[in-house]
């Protein structure tokens, strides 16, 4: 038997223990109801949140009936150490994420367990959509539970702070991999694109600028005085063409201000230098391209001259002119520049000068053998052919002459200086002026007598320059042994007497016989072009094929136009010159009778 002493003990153990297991319990359920409180009165304040109700009407009303964990706020201010930055993942539209620890400070909350790690995404503030998202996001994901979706844990609602705690994930996000080792390359690129893009802006700043700065020089162009007899033909001058402006400064630096030393020669129009172009739009780089010119690329800039009386007529008809015309006998035209007074054109330069360089220098003609001369005369024919007949619109040169004929690297001729030009319509044949210009001793005597030009005005001069290449001297400053005469004399009188070949430059004293032949057909085609009357002359396409040897037989040529013992000027009431040239001036200008 039990002693009774024993048994109270155990009864009064027994009640004690009862108590504070009653005690606990009740500790346990007041705790228990004082979180589910907590919860119903974060899910009821999760409930009443503004613009909520447009997508939580439907199923239980958004949140009711799940299991969400609510989460304590002390717990998680512990585990970011009150939201540092050194814990912040990242930062999004609706606010920051922050990876902890979690510390549960008073007990294993679910089955989430001391140490484990979370994220905690922070509703910011500032976010305008935040409430919603807030909401969105806790009752979908409460809903979802799949490998492949991150896992929600719970949420904590404490006044203004609005959280939601995942699981979380130690690898970070995708775009760190695909993108974060790749981080500064972006930043480059980011960098680069702006940087490309404010250059962009810059250089379209600058085209525009240059485009306005063309069409000024364009329009100052289209008003140049006494320049409608030309160019109310076709598009009124120089609209719709591709005329290249130069900057002043970069014709000054290639030119070194117009150094003399630089200086190739000087025509009716003005002098004409020759320059390494340096396009300073770079400053002190020089690396820009203006057109298709290169730093670097030989320049020829004909600068007209302030003395120059018909100077501006010549320079739009020049620019409008070479910007139509494209072949390989004639020189090419690069652009224009106006600055002020000064009006320039810039061609490509041409290294061998121009014909007459060579063949007048009795050291130089030398190196002017038969075949190189040939190979002149035909280009020259070429090039007229080009001019008369091929090209757009029909040109009349009116300005023919050996220093117009420039020669490239391998001596190929190239027409240039079409200051004097004129264009003719298709149905035109011949144009008539009372203010006469060219050089005297390649004008036809129709144009000098009567101010009448046309194409066969042209051919004229191509028949003084072809005599001039057979004999390499001058045709109005020949001598003979009786005195002064002219070299179209001398030819007619030595093929009157059937010496033409007597015609030819001592220098080519050791030519075959078939080069004779050919030399005496240039003499015979030479003879034909200066004829007296026009209409007699050959059009440029039937000297092209007598040159060739497809015309079997030549006509014979007719005596020449005049000559310098004739009294024919001298009977004819002299002409009054106001700027005569007898070589190389083109702007002689001859008032009629």
């Amino acid at each position: 038997m039990i002693h009774a002493g024993v048994k109270r003990i155990i009864v009064s153990v027994t009640i004690v223990a009862v108590f504070l297991l009653m005690l606990g319990s009740s500790f346990f359920l007041g705790l228990k109801y004082k979180q589910g409180k907590k919860k119903k009165k974060a899910l009821q304040e999760l409930m009443t949140l503004e613009d909520c109700t447009e997508t939580f009407d439907s199923e239980n009303n958004g949140v009711r009936g799940h299991d969400l964990k609510l989460f304590s706020y002390a717990s998680i201010l512990a585990s970011t150490n009150r939201f540092a930055t050194d814990n912040k993942l990242g930062e999004g539209g609706f606010g920051p994420v922050y990876k902890n620890k979690y510390i549960d400070l008073v007990k294993k909350q679910g089955k989430l367990s001391e140490g484990h790690e979370i994220a905690v995404k922070l509703l910011s503030r500032r976010s305008e959509q935040g409430l919603v998202e807030f909401k969105t996001e806790l009752v979908l994901m409460s809903k979802l539970q799949h490998r492949n979706l991150v896992k929600l844990l719970g949420f904590c609602i404490h006044r203004n702070d609005k959280l939601i705690i995942y699981d979380y994930v130690p690898n970070k996000s995708l775009d760190f991999f695909l993108f974060g080792g790749k981080r500064i390359i972006v930043s480059v690129t980011i960098v680069a694109v702006f940087l490309l893009i404010l250059g962009s802006s810059f250089f379209l700043g600058l085209k525009y600028k240059q485009g306005k700065k063309k069409k000024k020089a364009l329009q100052e162009l289209m008003t140049l005085e006494d320049c409608t007899e030309t160019f109310d033909f076709e598009n009124n001058g120089v609209r719709g063409h591709d005329l290249k402006l130069f900057s002043y400064a970069s014709i000054l630096a290639s030119t070194n201000c117009f150094a003399t030393d630089n200086k190739l020669g000087e025509g009716g129009f003005g002098p004409v230098y020759r320059n390494k172009y340096i396009d300073l739009g770079k400053l002190m780089n020089y690396v820009k391209k203006q057109g298709k010119l290169s730093e670097g690329h030989e320049i020829a800039v004909k600068l007209l001259s302030r003395r120059s009386e018909q100077g501006l007529v010549e320079f739009k008809t020049e620019l409008v002119l070479m910007s139509k015309l494209q072949h390989r006998n004639l020189v090419k035209l690069l652009g224009f520049c106006i600055h002020g007074n000064d009006k320039l054109i810039i061609y490509d330069y041409v290294p061998n000068k121009s014909l007459d360089f060579f063949l007048f220098d009795p050291a130089k003609r030398e190196q002017l053998n038969w075949e190189t001369r040939f190979k002149i005369i035909e280009g020259i024919a070429q090039g007229l052919l080009y001019l008369h007949k091929y090209s757009r619109i029909t040109i009349i040169h009116r300005d023919l002459k050996a220093s117009n004929i420039l020669l490239d690297e391998i001596m190929n001729p190239k027409i240039s200086d079409f200051g004097l030009a004129r264009i003719f319509k298709h149905n035109v044949r011949e144009a008539n002026t009372n203010k006469r210009a060219g050089t005297y001793g390649y004008m036809a005597p129709e144009y000098i007598m009567n101010g009448v030009y046309s194409a066969k005005s042209d051919m004229y001069s191509f028949g003084v320059i072809t005599l001039e290449i057979v004999n390499g001297q001058r045709n109005n400053s020949f001598h003979d042994l009786e005195g002064p005469m002219s070299l179209v004399q001398f030819a007619w009188e030595l093929w009157e007497q059937g010496a033409e070949l007597e015609l030819m430059d001592t220098k080519l004293n050791t030519l075959s016989c078939n080069m004779k032949d050919q030399v005496r057909k240039c003499i015979q085609v030479g003879l034909l072009c200066v004829q007296s009357r026009a209409a007699d002359r050959p059009a440029v396409e039937d000297a092209v094929s007598m040159l060739k040897n497809e015309t079997k037989s030549l006509p014979m040529p007719g005596k020449p136009a005049f000559f310098v013992r004739d009294d024919v000027i001298q009977k004819a009431q002299k002409p009054k010159f106001n700027k005569f040239s007898m070589n190389e001036i083109s702007l002689s200008a001859v008032d009629g009778r």
